[in-house]
């Protein structure tokens, strides 16, 4: 199993931003507004916590027209950061967990389930998730896949050759991350998302992946409890701090 500082490497490239600036042990984030996971600064290396780090991220995304947002691990930050932000005004936003597990050897990819173009599974993804609707989404969407330096695994699952369900898979460093799980309001509760997500990690097998992750909002229990079927677990959490710009 790998840690969890190598796993949140993992997921920061398996969601790359379209810059990135290393500021004081902190990865500083902007991909346009798509995303908070995107356009936020993460404490990756040990560092204490300065009011002048602060202000300079501050600025950073207060140039861009962004609201500040930093990104807090449970598991690597500095003494009274988190204290401090919310002293500060920072309102503290959708606490997230990242799972992780050993790939089973016994998955295999679903018969109805095959990769695709990546362009192709993007729009069939928005046709699927209808909270990312809108050309500008898809757009900056599109802008942070075509970034990815892993190998891309872009996967549907069709049932009577109609797209049901889709996710995406990203191979690096012998793990693979799965991202924008999703299955259509009409296939739901058919276990579709079971049969996604064991897919992907066996395409993921396949790569050379050992290892497979994910994030997953705390709230969101039913897509928890079909992760843990599985095999996931929760490797560490962590939560953002928002501020308006």
């Amino acid at each position: 199993m790998l840690s969890p500082i190598e796993i949140e490497q993992c997921a920061l490239n398996g969601w790359p931003a379209q810059q990135t600036y290393l500021h004081g042990g902190m990865a500083v984030r902007w991909a346009d507004g798509y995303t908070k996971r995107a356009n936020s600064a993460t404490v990756l290396f040990d560092a204490s916590w300065s009011a002048a780090k602060q202000s300079w991220v501050e600025a950073f995304y207060t140039s861009r027209g962004l609201p500040t947002i930093f990104r807090l691990l449970s598991f690597n930050q500095p003494d009274g950061f988190d204290s401090r932000l919310e002293s500060d005004g920072y309102e503290k936003l959708d606490p997230t967990h990242v799972m992780s597990t050993v790939i089973n050897p016994s998955f295999k990819t679903d018969g109805r389930s095959r990769l695709v173009d990546l362009d192709h599974w993007l729009n069939l993804y928005h046709d699927l998730d209808q909270s990312k609707l809108g050309d500008e989404k898809k757009r900056l969407h599109r802008a942070i896949l075509k970034q990815i330096p892993g190998q891309v695994l872009p996967l549907v699952l069709f049932v009577n050759q109609e797209p049901a369900a889709c996710g995406l898979g990203v191979c690096d460093g012998g793990a693979v991350g799965l991202f924008d799980i999703v299955t259509a309001e009409t296939y739901r509760r058919q276990g579709l998302g079971t049969a996604v997500v064991e897919s992907l990690l066996a395409c993921g097998k396949t790569a050379g992946a050992q290892v497979g992750f994910l994030q997953v909002v705390a709230k969101n229990e039913p897509a928890q409890r079909i992760y843990v079927k599985s095999g996931f677990k929760i490797l560490y959490n962590y939560w953002y701090r928002s501020k308006a710009s």
